[in-house]
């Protein structure tokens, strides 16, 4: 975790549902201002070898945005906890004041793939 930068964003949508793979997935659409990158992409369920505890990582990141429903977070200030670099992908999400997070490798075992 400590190599991971950590970046003001807002999210300004969302996605929770069956991508064109036939994946059971989650986006999380990011504005960081002067650019923007989708996080999550991570399989909840739907094919063999996915191994997700699915409720547990969607109420983490309802908790950690301070929210009750998914459809509340668009709109909603976090920090993103991203590899350095332009294109370092997202691997978990902090809490804009207070230090509750949720990071993605906590939940899935191939998540730092």
């Amino acid at each position: 975790m400590s190599d991971l930068e950590a970046v003001n964003a807002k999210i300004t949508s969302t996605f929770l549902g069956i991508e064109d793979h036939g994946i059971f997935t989650f986006m999380l659409y990011l504005d960081y201002g002067h650019s923007s990158q989708a996080a999550g992409t991570l399989c909840l369920g739907g094919t063999s070898g996915c191994h997700a505890r699915t409720g547990d990582i969607l109420r983490a990141i309802l908790e950690v945005v301070g929210v009750d429903s998914w459809e509340k977070l668009p709109g909603k200030s976090i920090v993103a906890l991203k590899d350095e670099g332009w294109s370092g992908l997202v691997r978990g999400l902090r809490s804009f004041i207070g230090d509750r997070q949720v990071v993605w490798s906590e939940f899935f075992a191939d998540a730092d793939a």
